[in-house]
């Protein structure tokens, strides 16, 4: 700061704001980041002035200030790509495909947008890189139910982030495979990479990753039959919407809706709706419509709801959850006396064809009790 403004004053801004951005600290890494474009722009320096903003725009993301967000993600982009800064193009093309999924719910530009930037990094046979890239695909590819391939890119982004030592990464990407692992029915494997993936990150937090922790450790202990301790789990991840942004928080938010309805009936299930207000993703939205359908007392008002929450879900092409949506229509489409096996029967065959084993031995249960006599 003695020299006055240079690159270099630029750079030591970002990496500070960058740092408390990746530890959570979002008030800290605003102003630095709003600084450090500033001085890069006096100073001539496209390269710095395009890195802090592409740092700021993902602390905007955060906060749910997600046009600002976008629009600066995108034009930091392009900055790079013509300066070419090509470490940073790198970087961004797994930040842009993050950020495409986990706030805009555009699937398929987020899969293509990373699938590029994989073909780029494995010309230029940037490993770090591909541990981020890959374990981002994997992520898309889950979403859009296709659980197969994700698992393959999922472990190999678990290898490349082993081979660089990137600590945090590591952690992320056992997470990652993990919670795809247990969408699979491989229950063993995903309690394995669970216990991994939260030593790694203990030891080294990555604020970004906690509502993934646990939403996993969640299904879990739901699975081994621990409700509390899910319950839980669901409440903690719920409640990090600051620390995180995407759209996790409203998964947890959704699966608490569930755990309670079962175990504890509908107005205790009222504890998980969330507040959803400003701009929220398309994903965000159909998880609020999902948790005030499950929560309606209205037993035909309930079916309307779910049935709008499954056609969000389908519109954006995440089908493991378009399938559990169904399950929860068919129910409340049983509490009114109307015919659900044909809501069930579309869930089953939308979870065997996504490989989600986990929750198709549910609809069959679902759909055979359905389909018995009264």
């Amino acid at each position: 700061e003695a020299f006055g403004d240079s690159d270099d004053l630029a750079d030591a801004l970002h990496v500070l704001g960058w740092f408390y951005w990746r530890r959570g600290k979002l008030d800290e890494a605003e102003p630095l980041l709003r600084r450090s474009i500033e001085v890069a722009a006096r100073s001539n320096a496209p390269a710095s002035q395009a890195q802090s903003m592409h740092t700021l725009s993902l602390v905007l993301l955060n906060r749910a200030r997600l046009a600002e967000g976008m629009s600066l993600l995108r034009e930091s982009f392009e900055m790079a790509k013509q300066v070419g800064e090509f470490v940073l193009v790198h970087r961004m093309y797994n930040n842009v495909a993050s950020c495409l999924l986990d706030y805009a719910s555009d699937l398929a530009g987020a899969e293509d947008v990373i699938r590029e930037g994989i073909e780029f990094a494995r010309r230029a046979n940037a490993k770090h890189n591909l541990g981020w890239q890959l374990g981002t695909l994997a992520d898309v590819q889950a979403e859009r139910g296709r659980l197969a391939e994700a698992e393959v890119a999922a472990r190999e982004a678990l290898e490349w982030a082993t081979a660089v030592v990137d600590e945090p990464l590591i952690g992320m990407r056992a997470q990652g495979l993990g919670s795809i692992r247990f969408q699979q029915g491989a229950l063993d494997e995903a309690e394995e990479m669970n216990d991994l993936g939260s030593s790694r990150l203990r030891d080294n937090p990555e604020p970004q990753s906690d509502v993934l922790v646990d939403v996993l450790s969640g299904w879990i202990a739901q699975a081994r039959g621990r409700d509390e301790e899910a319950a839980d789990h669901y409440r903690h991840g719920r409640g990090l919407l600051s620390a995180s942004g995407g759209t996790m928080p409203a998964v947890a938010s959704a699966d608490l809706a569930r755990l309670l309805l079962r175990t504890r009936g509908t107005a205790a299930a009222r504890e998980a709706i969330l507040d959803f207000t400003g701009e929220v993703s398309p994903a965000s939205a159909a998880y609020g419509t999902l948790i005030r359908g499950l929560v309606e007392d209205d037993t035909r008002a309930a079916v309307s709801t779910l049935r709008d929450a499954a056609g969000r879900f389908e519109a954006i092409g995440m089908r493991v959850e378009l399938a559990r949506t169904l399950l929860d229509l068919g129910r409340a489409q049983q509490r009114v006396g109307d015919d659900p096996r044909s809501t069930f029967e579309r869930a089953r065959d939308l979870l065997v064809e996504c490989g989600a084993h986990q929750y198709a031995p549910e609809a069959e249960e679902l759909l055979a009790s359905a389909s018995s006599p009264r």
